[in-house]
């Protein structure tokens, strides 16, 4: 049999039961549009999440950070103590040692910004100044205390409140340094309270920097003040003082695996910033799976359906298929109609999943991004397409529709001619 009559034939077959054609081609499009979603979707994740971490990232820099499952036995030596810290700073090959403490205790600021008065609840950072990528803007006063801030943060306030602001400037590099704000050490804004055993420490702050290299959200600190401050209101000693996380600059890079070992072996985490991004790309993969999981038993009902509607159309043309057997079609003749049957259903259904998949994707990205603030490392689609695995996606798709109809086709070439024509 010729494809062309073949593909006519499986044309006219489909065309007896035109509303279960198109019901099963629309449930394939429902199935291969949700794939397609999940997929995309959890790429824009790692679109949006990995490259505000990357861009800190020096080879030669490790990030330690306390081993948090060895913590629940309360043991010291898992902690970044300051004698730890120094354990660490003494191993060959280290250059420097940056700490950073994050203050637990509440804190709020006051700032007045374009005539306007700003208060809110912030955390603080205390970080050793020879992480931060940019120098101090101007020399601090003795009275006022120097603050660095993100850039990120920059970009939140700009994108959040300044809409709601009328006539308010965006900040800048130039109309944010020298800008005093007034810390609460100890108390929150929200609560209206101190909530630490001592009284709150008013301050004066300038920001005197802008740094990548510091937390996105908050404000950071000289970590010496940090300290002072932490034990004038907390009673925490600077010797009996956790740190949240060490940074470790190694000599070269050819020595970063030797001093992670080392460190690995005193009972910390220790980890370059390829490797956090190597985390999180794990944490995402499995989110990815998860999702297409999902997708694909949400696909196995448009499977199902179309393995029904295979199944029905093979036993209402069991009389059709007797009659061509009869007159000399061979059992690969009639499994080639059958199989161009399904894959007409399933080039249609792939057509529609396609078509729902860009308007449904288009709609959704302008809604994400009219909603979340205009920061600049958010990407421009939270639906990226990448041809090689939506290529990938899309002959998986058509070789699960294809092979889902095969048995139903066997079972009925088994039985000989005249008992097929006799059903």
């Amino acid at each position: 049999m010729k494809i062309r009559d073949a593909i006519s034939i499986a044309k006219k077959f489909l065309l007896l039961k035109k509303g279960r054609f198109f019901f099963t081609s629309f449930a394939i499009g429902i199935g291969t549009c949700v794939l397609f979603l999940f997929s995309t979707f959890s790429n824009g994740l790692k679109e949006t999440i990995l490259p505000p971490l990357l861009e800190k990232s020096s080879p030669t820099t490790l990030v330690v950070r306390p081993d948090y499952k060895s913590l629940v036995l309360f043991s010291d030596g898992k902690k970044l103590t300051p004698e730890n810290i120094k354990k660490i700073s003494s191993l060959p090959h280290v250059t420097s040692i940056g700490r950073q403490l994050l203050l637990k205790f509440p804190n709020s600021i006051r700032i007045s910004l374009f005539g306007l008065g700003f208060e809110t609840d912030v955390p603080i950072f205390g970080i050793d100044s020879n992480i931060i990528s940019q120098t101090l803007e101007k020399p601090s006063k003795k009275e006022e205390i120097p603050i660095i801030i993100s850039p990120r943060l920059i970009d939140i306030f700009n994108s959040s409140f300044i809409d709601s602001l009328p006539g308010t400037q965006k900040l800048t590099k130039e109309n944010i340094i020298g800008r005093e704000v007034q810390i609460l050490f100890g108390q929150s804004s929200f609560f209206g309270v101190h909530l630490t055993k001592n009284k709150p420490i008013e301050a004066t702050g300038v920001v005197r920097g802008i740094s990548a290299k510091v937390p996105t959200i908050g404000i950071t600190i000289p970590l010496k003040k940090a300290l002072s401050i932490n034990k004038d209101i907390a009673d925490v000693d600077p010797k009996d003082t956790f740190f949240q996380q060490v940074f470790v600059e190694v000599e070269s890079i050819d020595f970063v695996s030797t001093v992670s070992t080392k460190i690995k072996e005193m009972g910390f985490l220790a980890e370059s910033y390829e490797e956090l991004g190597g985390e999180i790309k794990n944490l995402l993969l499995i989110v990815r799976i998860i999702l297409l999981f999902s997708g694909f038993i949400i696909f196995s009902i448009a499977l199902f359906s179309l393995f029904s509607l295979i199944s029905l159309s093979v036993l209402e043309q069991q009389r059709n298929i007797g009659i061509l057997r009869v007159i000399g079609a061979r059992k690969k003749d009639i499994l080639l109609l059958f199989i161009l049957e399904s894959c007409i259903i399933s080039f249609t259904g792939i057509i529609i999943g396609v078509f729902i998949f860009g308007i449904l994707a288009f709609f959704i990205n302008q809604k994400l991004l009219s909603f979340l603030p205009d920061i600049s490392f958010l990407p421009q689609s939270f639906f990226p397409i990448s041809l090689p695995e939506i290529t990938t996606l899309l002959g998986v798709i058509f070789l699960l529709t294809i092979f889902s109809t095969i048995p139903p086709i066997l079972s009925t070439l088994k039985k000989e001619p005249l008992k097929a024509l006799w059903n």
